[in-house]
C-alpha cells in the first residue's frame, strides 16, 4: 500500500456467529496510517473510499500465499493520520479517470436470490443470520449487492422491535428497504402507517408486491423530503455514504422524527464511517463537519450492535433512551454468554 500513501500498522479481526457461514467466517480490518490530509478529497469523495476497499480485497486476493481462509471474507481498511499530516492531493493519481466517480447511492444493480437456492449453494449455512431471520419473518428472498448478501439484516429489525417495546410507535419510514424485513415486522406489530423509500427498482417492485397497504416510493436518500413527522426513520444505506446523508439532511431529521436508526456497519467493517456518525472521527481532516454527527443533531445517542452488525441510534426522548439502553445491556450479554461457550 506505500505506493497510494498508506502505511500498515496492524489489523484487527473478527469471527462473526451471525454471518453468512458460520463455519469459516472472517471479517478483517487493516490499520492504514497517511500523511495525507486530502486522502479522499477535500470534500470527501466516496468513490476514492470504495477504491482503497477494492485494493485491499486485490491485494489479498494476490498473495503468494493466497487469501486469508475463510469461505466468508470480509475485508477493510481504516485510516487514521500521521503526526506530521500535510495538505496533500487525493491519492490514485491516474487510476481516478479509469475507475471514474462512482458514487453507491445510483450504484443500485441487486438481485433478489431465493434462500433455498443460496442454501442449495452453500452461499449461506442453515442457522445463520440470513437463513434464521427469513424463517423467522416468512421471507422468501435475501438481496445481493455486489459480492455480498445484504438484506436481511439483524440490528435494524431487532432495534425496530426495541422500539415498538419501549415507546409508542404509531409510523416508520425506512429509507432502503431490502427484502422488507422491517415492514413484517411493522404488520406484525400492527402498524398501518409505514412508507419505505429505495432506490432500486428491483426492491421497490418486490415491496410492492409484499406489502400492497404500505406506502413505496422509489427515489434517491440524498434528496428525500420530509414534508411530515415520523415515530421511528430507519436508515439501511451503503455505510460510507452515513455520514453525508446525516450531513444534509440531519436537522430535518431531528425536526421530523423521535428516533432515528442507522444500520451504520459491522465490527472491522465500515467502523471508520460508525465512528464518523458517533462523533469520533479526526477532525483534522479537511472534510469533516460536526453536522456528521449525530450528537449534533439529537439530544440522545447510543450504539447496539447485534452481534457483527453495527447500528447508530438518535433519539429526543429521555425515558425511552434509557430502555433502548437498558435492552442493548441485555442482548449483549446474552451474545457474551454464546461467545464464551
Amino acid at each position: 500500500m506505500a505506493q497510494y500513501g498508506v502505511t500498515i500498522a496492524g489489523v484487527h479481526y473478527y469471527i462473526p456467529q451471525q454471518g453468512q457461514r458460520k463455519h469459516s467466517a472472517l471479517y478483517a480490518c487493516l490499520d492504514g496510517i497517511t500523511r495525507n490530509a486530502g486522502f479522499f478529497g477535500l470534500q470527501y469523495e466516496n468513490w476514492r473510499r470504495i477504491r482503497l476497499l477494492d485494493l485491499v480485497y486485490e491485494i489479498a486476493y494476490s498473495l503468494p500465499d493466497g487469501p486469508p481462509p475463510a469461505d466468508e471474507l470480509v475485508l477493510d481498511i481504516r485510516l487514521s493520520l500521521a503526526d506530521d499530516t500535510y495538505l496533500g492531493f487525493p491519492p490514485f493519481g491516474k487510476q481516478a479517470s479509469a475507475y471514474g466517480h462512482v458514487d453507491v447511492v445510483v450504484d443500485h444493480d441487486v438481485k433478489l436470490v431465493g434462500i433455498g437456492e443460496a442454501l442449495a449453494r452453500g452461499d449461506v449455512e442453515s442457522g445463520t443470520m440470513l437463513d434464521a431471520y427469513c424463517k423467522r419473518y416468512a421471507l422468501p428472498n435475501i438481496l445481493m449487492h455486489g459480492r455480498h448478501y445484504i438484506s436481511p439484516d439483524s440490528a435494524s429489525v431487532e432495534l425496530l422491535e426495541d422500539a415498538i417495546l419501549v415507546g409508542k410507535v404509531g409510523s416508520v419510514l425506512e429509507i432502503g428497504a431490502g427484502v422488507g424485513i422491517c415492514g413484517v415486522a411493522a404488520e406484525r406489530h400492527g402498524i398501518t402507517d409505514y412508507t419505505f423509500v429505495d432506490v432500486s427498482p428491483t426492491v421497490c417492485e418486490n415491496l410492492r408486491r409484499r406489502f400492497p397497504r404500505y406506502n413505496v416510493r422509489c427515489g434517491d436518500a440524498m434528496s428525500f423530503s420530509f414534508d411530515r413527522d415520523w415515530d421511528v426513520v430507519l436508515i439501511g444505506l451503503p455505510y460510507e455514504l452515513n455520514p453525508i446523508l446525516l450531513e444534509r439532511l440531519g436537522e430535518m431529521l431531528s425536526y421530523r422524527c423521535g428516533m432515528v436508526i442507522f444500520q451504520s456497519g459491522c465490527r472491522h467493517f465500515f467502523s471508520f464511517e460508525h465512528d464518523w456518525l458517533m462523533g469520533r472521527q479526526d477532525e483534522c481532516w479537511p472534510w469533516y463537519r460536526q453536522e456528521q454527527s449525530l450528537d449534533k443533531h439529537f439530544r440522545y445517542t447510543l450504539e447496539p450492535s447485534v452481534d457483527w452488525q453495527l447500528a447508530a441510534v438518535g433519539c429526543h426522548d429521555q425515558t425511552i433512551y434509557r430502555n433502548l439502553l437498558d435492552r442493548q445491556k441485555s442482548r449483549r450479554a446474552v451474545e457474551d454468554f454464546v461467545l464464551t461457550l
